[in-house]
């Protein structure tokens, strides 16, 4: 008879903690719950994860600089962003900052937005998708040629590391009857030496 109450005892505290267990587990999954190990055995371990391409930051605050040409010169303009680790959603935020500026600055006539930044080739190339076209009926070849070199001039001046971009508007190719989007765009530009 005693031993009733003791297995009934032990299978309360077993189901009590696989339920605590259990959810513990499925708060951290869901990051609700973090944890940060102080330890230098935990920050080594973080190192090496760091050095392999992973990422244990959510996003961090970052200057950025955003490029774009005005009367006949490259202006240049600073911005605290919220810089997450993951580089779509870094050139997504950083992009669509760029745009903004652009808008305030009245510089195009409506806000283009980036809807989705994709990487391929190892991360190496971005396809970005805006909104709309973000070129005028009315822009010349010139002023598209400085309006894209302003976009990569500050994807480059931000460091995030890439080598071709492609050029989309709502998931479709990019269409301009003076510039070809057919192919992608290196990330250097065409006006490396020009300031």
């Amino acid at each position: 008879m005693s031993n009733k109450p003791i297995r009934s005892h032990l299978l309360i505290i077993l189901a009590s903690t696989c339920i605590l267990g259990g959810a513990l587990f499925y708060a951290i999954h869901q990051e609700w719950l973090f944890f940060f190990c102080p330890h230098t055995s935990c920050i080594k371990s973080q190192k090496s994860a760091a050095d392999n391409g992973e990422s244990f930051s959510v996003a961090a605050r970052k200057k950025a600089v955003l490029l774009f040409w005005r009367h006949d010169r490259w202006t240049k303009e600073q911005q605290d962003l919220v810089w997450p680790a993951d580089k779509a959603q870094a050139i997504t935020y950083l992009l669509n900052s760029w745009f903004t500026l652009l808008a305030e600055e009245q510089i195009t006539e409506q806000k283009v937005t980036v809807q989705t930044v994709l990487l391929a080739n190892n991360g190496t190339q971005a396809l970005i998708s805006f909104d709309r076209n973000p070129f005028a009926k009315e822009s010349s070849t010139f002023d598209k040629w400085l309006f894209l070199e302003g976009l990569l001039k500050t994807i480059r001046e931000n460091e995030v590391p890439l080598e071709t971009v492609v050029f989309l508007v709502r998931h479709q190719p990019l269409r301009d009857y003076q510039l070809d989007f057919t192919n992608p765009w290196p990330i250097g530009g065409f006006f490396e030496h020009q300031q």
